[in-house]
């Protein structure tokens, strides 16, 4: 067995990564909240300074994925996206698939970096994470409550953000609404044969009225869509990652102009939204049967995405200035310390413990929120879907 091998199974570095992660995500939450006295003076150097600050803490999770596990990435575009990728602010509408879907984005948007930039629509329970969620507070991501009525305006105004935004950036969004579990995709087909609509396969069914408000809040200030299909032979999770298990992701990448996107009509909007997610089901299912998305359609090529050498350079300060000072106490203190300082450690470690499993919770498909039964933020009916689709073919 070779050093390196013991060292994977000991989890030292995802310890190490983990502490610093933690302590440093304490000092940039400070630095960030410092950053309020700027916003009214020029909301465009606070933005930036935020977003310097925020690529700082993400990208150590970054190390792990790309540097510590090597996970792969590999990107299918049609040739002419490349000219567009991170020179413009687009709305990324991406399938739900996997546990470990934030950190595929996160690595995405570092490498082509815009990485402290970029922003998602998330669910409100996120902002109360201990550092995390109060970094997302401070970073202007858009919480949403999960009741359309309520988030209509957080929807509209989430978009507004980019307007004057001074960092090109990408805008996530999951239209499926929760990461796609085998329970969850039974209680959406049981929603698509209710509306009428195609079963999906390998997706929930999206929820369309969001995906209607933002198109048509975007007109004039997001040039474009990215739609984004993820893909993974393996069903990854993040103690996976924390493991070192070698995963390889496939990215299939489509730009769609937002002229494009039919918003006159929130039925035709809606059925445009779910055809992009029939197209995704149909590439899934091509990835499956091929193990490739090379070739696809006939025009999607492979790149796979390079890691560098910015998230170690990271790492290594964050460790070198809070973790060597700290096990150099930690080991004078056990040394030399009564009982009192052994239970004092050990209800402190006890804490962290329970802080990241926390944080790692949010991580599992089966902890996200439920697929009900019926779609309370509206759907499509087939008769729509079949027109939006003639119109798409026919723009095609």
């Amino acid at each position: 067995m070779s050093l390196l091998s013991i060292i994977q199974k000991t989890y030292i570095v995802p310890l190490i990564v983990g502490y610093t992660f933690l302590v440093s995500g304490v000092v940039i939450w400070i630095l960030q909240a410092c950053c309020l006295v700027i916003w009214p003076f020029s909301k465009s150097l606070y933005r930036r300074c935020v977003c310097v600050l925020a690529y700082q803490h993400w990208v150590q999770m970054v190390f792990l994925f790309d540097h510590w596990a090597k996970a792969e990435i590999i990107f299918y575009h049609d040739g002419k996206l490349v000219d567009f990728l991170a020179k413009e602010h687009s709305l990324i509408v991406m399938n739900h698939r996997f546990d470990v879907d934030f950190l595929v984005t996160w690595s995405t948007c570092q490498k082509f970096g815009i990485l402290g930039s970029s922003k998602s629509f998330v669910k409100e329970e996120l902002k109360y994470i201990p550092i995390v969620g109060w970094g997302f507070s401070l970073i202007e991501m858009v919480f949403l409550k999960r009741n359309f009525q309520k988030d209509r305006k957080a929807l509209v105004d989430g978009i507004s953000i980019l307007k004057d935004y001074p960092l090109k950036s990408w805008m996530l969004l999951f239209c499926e609404g929760t990461r796609f579990t085998k329970q969850k995709q039974e209680k959406a087909n049981e929603v698509a044969r209710e509306k009428g609509l195609k079963e999906l396969n390998h997706h929930l069914l999206p929820r369309t009225k969001g995906f209607s408000v933002i198109t048509q809040a975007m007109k004039g200030v997001v040039p474009a869509v990215y739609d984004v299909t993820l893909c993974c032979k393996d069903d990854p999770t993040f103690m996976q990652v924390m493991s070192a298990k070698k995963l390889t992701f496939h990215l299939l990448v489509k730009r769609i102009p937002a002229e494009d996107i039919p918003t006159d009509n929130d039925d035709d909007s809606a059925a445009f939204c779910h055809k992009l997610y029939q197209e995704k089901d149909e590439a899934v299912n091509h990835f499956h049967e091929h193990g490739t998305l090379d070739g696809y359609q006939g025009k999607y090529k492979p790149l796979t995405l390079k890691n560098n050498s910015g998230p170690v350079s990271v790492v290594l300060f964050w460790s070198t200035l809070l973790f060597t000072p700290f096990a150099y106490y930690l080991m004078y203190l056990l040394y030399t310390g009564s009982m009192y300082t052994y239970i004092v450690l050990t209800i402190c470690t006890y804490l962290v413990y329970l802080l990241c499993k926390r944080m790692i919770s949010e991580t599992v498909s089966s902890k996200g929120s439920t697929y009900g039964s019926t779609i309370s933020n509206g759907s499509a009916t087939k008769q729509e879907t079949q027109n939006s689709t003639n119109q798409v073919e026919k723009k095609d």
